[in-house]
């Protein structure tokens, strides 16, 4: 279960901001953000068991983020049945991530959720077009626009304020609206029982945490900032020179 914070349109309009937690078993093998793919040029995290990943940017022109999600209670379809997912869900990311632009990859995620059995999944992509987010329930894939503004995520729909951590991270973002990467800190890092939002779990918990700015048409540089490790205690390096 992962947080993922986005300012659409924010601090103003042509821009995003992005903070990720990454929450998963504290025993699983993972790469910070690197050059994963030369053309086009893609820049993520890496799941070193499984290929994929969770989190990526397409040369300054598209960002995805893979959530998982929970299962519906009466799930039906090709995951209802107790087999094992054909790939894994970061592998999808990482396929996303090689299209041309956010409305390619989701015509092609469309189809490709047909072909292959995928456990749930919330797939957020965004481009100079727009901010979207699909979501993949095992038998049904929808898609929701996101409008300007600050939207949370975890393992339900966005902005689901039924979701403790979801109802936390927007009055936060209501008390003090961030307008640098580094104001989503507080928030990424935050502890408050089961509203918490950087996890502390026997053996699984947040692991890694991740900023993206981008900009599309704006002086405004590029940058990612990653803190290999719980925000909470671990500082974030810078990564820009990356995506530059």
């Amino acid at each position: 279960m992962c947080t993922l914070l986005l300012g659409v349109d924010r601090p103003r309009a042509g821009m995003l901001l992005l903070g990720a937690n990454r929450d998963e078993s504290l025993a699983r093998p993972a790469m910070p953000p690197h050059v994963v793919v030369r053309q086009p040029r893609i820049v993520a995290g890496r799941d070193s068991r499984a290929g994929g990943t969770w989190l990526g940017i397409q040369d300054q022109d598209m960002v995805a983020a893979l959530l998982n999600r929970q299962v519906p209670e009466s799930a039906e379809g090709r995951w209802a049945t107790g087999a094992e997912p054909d790939r894994s869900r970061g592998l999808l990311c990482l396929d996303a991530l090689r299209m041309n632009g956010a409305e390619h990859a989701l015509t092609w995620l469309a189809d490709e959720v047909l072909t292959c059995r995928y456990a749930p999944f919330s797939l957020f992509l965004a481009d100079r077009a727009g901010a979207r987010i699909a979501y993949w329930d095992g038998s049904s894939l929808r898609t929701e626009e996101l409008r300007a503004g600050w939207h949370a995520v975890t393992h339900v729909d966005a902005d689901d304020f039924l979701d403790p951590r979801t109802e936390l991270a927007h009055t936060m973002l209501r008390q003090a609206p961030p307008r640098t990467l580094e104001d989503m800190v507080p928030i990424l890092a935050s502890h408050d029982g089961a509203r918490s939002v950087c996890l502390h779990a026997e053996g699984h918990g947040t692991v890694s945490s991740t900023l993206v700015q981008l900009s599309w048409g704006l002086p405004e540089p590029a940058r990612l900032l990653h803190a290999a490790g719980r925000p909470c205690v671990t500082p974030y390096q810078d990564l820009s020179a990356l995506i530059a």
